[in-house]
């Protein structure tokens, strides 16, 4: 194989492997966002978590699809009126 190609392979593994650090870069950080930092690392290290209560405590996990444009400039308080910060 021609050494110009050789190298076309590298740039194209080079670029690939950058693209894949960024995105486990993004996907730690959004899972940093929704989970306490010893189930991160619970997940991280087993891939599991073992169930936790926590008392006074709600998730929602909502996927709003077509929401008016509205919505996107709203506070969460007047989105989400149970909400508290």
């Amino acid at each position: 194989m021609p050494a110009w190609r050789r190298n076309g392979w590298r740039d194209r593994e080079v670029l690939y492997l950058a693209q894949l650090e960024k995105e486990r870069k993004r996907s730690d950080e959004l899972l940093h966002v929704i989970l306490p930092g010893d189930i991160v690392k619970e997940l991280k290290e087993t891939c599991q978590v073992q169930p936790r209560r926590y008392e006074n405590v709600a998730v929602l996990f909502a996927d709003i699809v077509a929401s008016p444009p509205s919505a996107t400039r709203a506070s969460r308080n007047r989105s989400c009126p149970t909400c508290s910060a």
